[in-house]
């Protein structure tokens, strides 16, 4: 007999949502992991107890952003519009079918008077969470890396940076535009990228450092795109100390952070370094030529000398040069380890960290130093793939490094969770006393 269906959607009936959300179903088990009581402590401060209207729940806020950046929502605009009609949202959220949805523009106005320290104090809260179930410790191998984030904001908002009322850049084709003398009117913070395979424009930068051991993240920080890798080493070290209690035994990273004054800190420290060098110059092959300390000078194979000079432009770098140009009729021309290094055969430089780069120029051509290189690549490298496929990484929400620093806050305490879920699957279940 063929049926017919009646539909009736005005028809009052009773739903519980409790049994709507199944127990396998992933907020589900994010809801059984975390407890979100802590929120409310840590925001108290923030509200006056005792006057005013009452606001939302800052725990019921942080589920709606947690829930945003789980499924890579793009927007509020658009968390508000799903929670409308997604079951599972509604329950984990703690909205019932007859509450209504806050307005998009109420999740703006909480996280700017939240702000960026309670993010990160609830970042940190994650992480004590990873050490409470075994799946951290407070030491150990840290992978550093870096990914750029697309801001919100287009090339066509870059001004010169004047006193007064800048007017447009004429912007030709090879030309650079610096953060030092152009700004852009909708985001100030952000930076022309200059990276050879990213788009032109404007970006952030997230400097990551994780765990080697349980792909946890322990430092998301965000900076503008115009600060290099290498200069966010030593104070990402300094920071995981300090405010994430965690130290760093060993770091693996690429050449970007290979700075010397990075290598020989990190040897000061006790620090294991796998870090490939930034300067690919001669500090290797310095040691097999005669050296004359006294008037700094060396002495090639030919038996001509350059004679040192420090650099005032760059620090810890000595430039040799030749104080005619020999190399030309030389018959060492061909087998001499500085003519390739020479520029128009007028001088090559020596930075004063060329033994401790020496050293880890020679590391890089170990197996060790390959096989650590490319546990990074997948699990470092790996972490920004799903960052930015699933969790909202590839483009700033909002404006400002305050606001992109509680996005990378949230991705990360994302990521992390995700971790331990994954962990709590692969535990064995609790035996029956019987």
């Amino acid at each position: 007999m063929k049926g017919k269906k009646e539909f009736m959607p005005a028809f009052p009936v009773l739903v519980n949502l409790e049994e709507l959300v199944p127990s396998t179903h992933l907020l589900r088990r994010l809801n059984d992991l975390l407890d979100f009581a802590f929120i409310g402590p840590m925001t108290d401060l923030l509200y006056c107890q005792t006057n005013g209207r009452p606001s939302i729940d800052p725990e019921v806020f942080f589920r709606m952003t947690l829930v945003s950046y789980l499924y890579g929502l793009p927007s509020d605009r658009v968390l508000c519009a799903e929670l409308q009609f997604n079951l599972a949202y509604r329950w984990f959220c703690r909205f019932t079918l007859s509450d209504s949805i806050p307005d998009h523009s109420s999740m703006t106005r909480i996280r700017d008077r939240l702000g960026e320290r309670i993010f990160n104090d609830i970042f940190n809260q994650i992480l004590e969470l990873c050490r409470a179930k075994k799946l951290l410790k407070n030491k150990g191998e840290v992978l550093f890396d870096s990914s750029h984030i697309q801001a919100d904001a287009c090339v066509d908002s870059i001004v010169k940076r004047t006193k007064e009322t800048a007017t447009g850049v004429n912007r030709r084709k090879g030309s650079k535009l610096k953060s030092e003398t152009y700004r852009s009117t909708t985001d100030e913070d952000a930076a022309m990228s200059g990276k050879k395979g990213v788009p032109r424009g404007l970006y952030y930068k997230v400097h990551t450092a994780v765990d080697a051991e349980s792909i946890i993240i322990l430092e998301p920080h965000v900076t503008t795109a115009s600060v290099h890798d290498g200069k966010a080493l030593l104070p990402q070290i300094d920071s995981l100390k300090l405010n994430r209690n965690f130290e760093v035994e060993s770091v693996v990273a690429d050449r970007a952070y290979g700075f010397g004054e990075n290598l020989q800190e990190l040897k000061n420290r006790d620090i294991e370094a796998f870090v490939g060098t930034f300067h690919r110059d001669v500090a290797a092959k310095v040691e097999n030529l005669n050296y004359e300390p006294v008037e700094d000078k060396l002495q090639c194979q030919g038996g001509h000398w350059l004679f040192g000079k420090k650099s005032e432009a760059e620090k810890n770098t000595t430039y040799y040069t030749f104080k005619e140009k020999p190399c030309k009729g030389c018959e060492h021309r061909e087998s001499c380890p500085l003519i390739k290094n020479l520029r128009h055969e007028k001088y090559f430089r020596i930075s004063s960290f060329h033994q401790v780069m020496s050293k880890a120029a020679a590391l890089e051509k170990t197996d060790v130093f390959i096989k650590k290189l490319g546990q990074r690549m997948w699990k470092s490298e790996g972490l920004f793939a799903e960052a930015k496929e699933n969790h909202c990484l590839r483009r700033a929400r909002y404006r400002g490094r305050a606001k992109v620093q509680i996005q990378a806050y949230m991705i990360a305490i994302v990521q992390n969770l995700k971790r331990l879920l994954s962990q709590a699957s692969r535990s064995p279940p609790t035996p029956i006393l019987v």
